[in-house]
């Protein structure tokens, strides 16, 4: 019954079972119930019940969508998740709390290796950043792109790194801040790795602003991934919504 809240973990669910008139009580691995003596010498055995109780674990809250990003972790698939703007941080926070994600900043990672493609060609950083508002074309736009493009690697291997180190479908790697792919022209990156056949060792998320309009559209420039089911929305409600006891923090 997926619709049913589930179950708290004990010693909570002690008191639920207790409330319930059910005659069980944990004898240390399971719900059983009491021995008796009865007025024969093999009743007086202990007959155990095995009961199977779901309480809170790392399947998530229990709503819709966690379920679709449990299904993606297991699977090792990509989701593009739509979040309202204004709280994509705590969208973050809440997959790396519900779901363990591995966040990498694609941001951050970028202009490290920027630096980095500037540094080995003797380029100032100041030239690097005063190319960015150069008019598209330019010799400074056409510098910056050459860099961008030589950067892009980085990302690549920064997910790598995000993925390794765990059995493979146990931890989602959680892109965050990934506009610049979008505003230097490198949103094949995203259609890559959500590629049908892209092999990957643990599901990759992408963390979307949510559009206006809907759907992955990272800074304006709508994604293309591999089908429609790729993208997933989470909603206020999903955010709002408090990680279940049990649940891996």
């Amino acid at each position: 019954f997926p619709d049913l809240p589930r179950l708290p973990a004990r010693p909570r669910l002690d008191r639920v079972v207790t409330a319930a008139g059910v005659d069980l009580a944990w004898d240390g691995k399971a719900y059983s119930t009491p021995s008796r003596l009865a007025d024969t010498t093999l009743a007086s055995r202990a007959s155990t019940v095995q009961v199977t109780v779901r309480s809170g674990t790392a399947t998530g809250t229990g709503t819709a969508e966690d379920a679709r990003l449990v299904e993606s972790v297991s699977a090792r698939s990509f989701l593009a998740l739509g979040a309202p703007a204004h709280r994509l941080d705590e969208a973050a926070a809440a997959l790396v709390d519900r779901h363990g994600a591995e966040i990498v900043d694609v941001t951050g990672v970028l202009l490290d290796a920027l630096r980095a493609q500037a540094a080995s060609k003797g380029v100032p950083w100041d030239a690097v950043r005063a190319a960015d508002a150069a008019e598209p074309g330019s010799r400074p736009a056409l510098g910056l792109a050459s860099l961008v493009r030589a950067a892009i690697p980085a990302i690549e291997a920064a997910v790598g790194d995000a993925a390794a180190g765990k059995p493979e479908g146990t931890r989602p790697v959680l892109l965050v801040e990934a506009a610049p792919l979008a505003r230097y022209e490198h949103t094949e990156l995203i259609t890559r790795l959500a590629d049908l056949t892209f092999r990957r060792p643990q599901a990759i998320w992408l963390l979307l602003p949510q559009d206006p309009v809907g759907g992955a559209v990272l800074d304006g420039v709508p994604l293309r991934l591999g089908h429609g089911g790729q993208f997933l929305r989470l909603d206020e409600d999903w955010l709002r919504r408090p990680a279940l006891e049990g649940e891996p923090a």
